[in-house]
């Protein structure tokens, strides 16, 4: 397992136990926002109550909360975000460290994808030396 991915593992379980449930709800629907590209996205009271380890009802709070400070809109397990900002003001501060994990993960995949690359002190380039 890579220094990453279990740094990630650990953030979430510090996340899951240290924050309240409306703010875990937030960091959630935002890396899931970030991963659909769509402001609407498919997720069931049910599917979240697991996901989060907490109960339905739970979640109908935690939702009915962010839906009052119309961050977002949910409806028969459509979420839309209304307000992204609204919603990362809501989440707690583990979103940013998941997002940059999240990040840069996604750079070294596009760089061992690109043949004849290096990276070097986190800059990219060519296997000549010169910035790519």
């Amino acid at each position: 397992m890579s220094g990453v991915l279990r740094g990630s593992y650990c953030l979430m379980a510090a996340c899951t136990r240290f924050h309240e449930l409306d703010e875990r709800l937030a960091r959630w629907l935002l890396m899931t926002h970030d991963r659909a590209h769509a402001n609407e996205f498919h997720l069931t009271q049910e599917f979240l109550s697991r996901m989060l380890g907490v109960s339905r009802i739970s979640i109908t709070n935690a939702v009915g909360l962010l839906q009052k400070n119309k961050v977002v809109r949910y409806s028969r397990g459509n979420i839309t975000v209304l307000d992204r900002a609204g919603l990362e003001a809501s989440s707690c501060g583990c979103y940013a460290a998941e997002k940059a994990t999240y990040e840069r993960m996604n750079f070294v995949t596009l760089v061992k994808a690109v043949p004849g690359t290096l990276v070097q002190g986190g800059h990219h380039r060519s296997a000549s030396g010169t910035p790519g």
